[in-house]
């Protein structure tokens, strides 16, 4: 069960990463934390089901139910932190950009220039290195206990 949830989630985040926008506006920075706060309701829910329906029929320990809650709460909220993390540093380079176009215009044109050439480099490096940390981080929820 443990490496067919690592799997699944690495998968998940994978795509969520590598597709799909990497700048929102603010309508869909709302919509991204609604989703953060959705998951933590979710999970929770999950949780309290869980308790009432093992309590009930007694199909598994409570220690093992809360490492199933846990694990997959804690996978959602890392599949969506590793998109925030890619999200949030090309919203940093944009506004430093934009900073440097309407206060530092006589230098622009070289920063601009020059992030232009090195941008697709960059933008690989983030995604990779984003990739790698989602890797670990669900490492360590399905697989370091």
């Amino acid at each position: 069960m443990s490496w067919l949830g690592f799997f699944f989630f690495l998968t998940l985040s994978l795509w969520y990463v590598w597709n799909g926008k990497d700048n929102f506006s603010k309508k869909e920075w709302v919509l991204f934390f609604a989703k953060i706060v959705s998951v933590l309701i979710v999970t929770a829910l999950f949780g309290r089901v869980m308790y009432n329906m093992i309590m009930v029929w007694n199909f598994m320990s409570i220690p093992e139910a809360k490492k199933i809650t846990a694990s997959l709460g804690g996978a959602f909220i890392a599949v969506l932190g590793s998109k925030f993390l890619v999200v949030a540093i090309f919203s940093i380079f944009s506004n430093v950009l934009g900073f440097h176009k309407q206060s530092n215009e006589k230098n622009y044109e070289k920063i601009s220039s020059l992030s232009k050439a090195i941008s697709p480099s960059l933008v690989l490096f983030v995604k990779c290195s984003v990739s790698a940390v989602s890797a670990m981080m669900l490492y360590g929820i399905w697989l370091g206990r």
